[in-house]
């Protein structure tokens, strides 16, 4: 069971979605940005995982709160729905305030 702390750093902030492409961005407030395409068909899958450090370019930084959340890499089985592609991890995690979702840019 979730703490209440927990559930709230998995919660959805921005939606955004690119009629163009059918790709859907997905911004959480514990730092995290997942896209989403369409799959026609079922199969397994493995979600591409890379995390933001922010604070690799400040010496002497110390952030004092929460880490930053940890996406599971196995492969999974999936039926044809909107399947996650890959995930961007902030550390530190911050909430996703803005997102957009340019054809060209997915």
């Amino acid at each position: 069971m979730c703490s209440s702390d927990e559930e709230k750093r998995v919660a959805i902030q921005q939606l955004a979605f690119c009629p163009s492409s059918g790709k859907l961005l997905v911004g959480g407030a514990g730092g995290h940005v997942t896209l989403f395409t369409f799959e026609s068909e079922s199969g397994e899958r493995r979600v591409e995982t890379s995390v933001m450090d922010f604070t690799a370019c400040q010496e002497g930084f110390v952030w004092n709160g929460p880490e930053a959340m940890t996406v599971k890499s196995d492969v999974t089985w999936a039926g044809a729905s909107y399947q996650p592609l890959c995930v961007a991890v902030a550390n530190p995690p911050a909430a996703c305030t803005a997102l957009t979702a340019c054809h060209s840019q997915l």
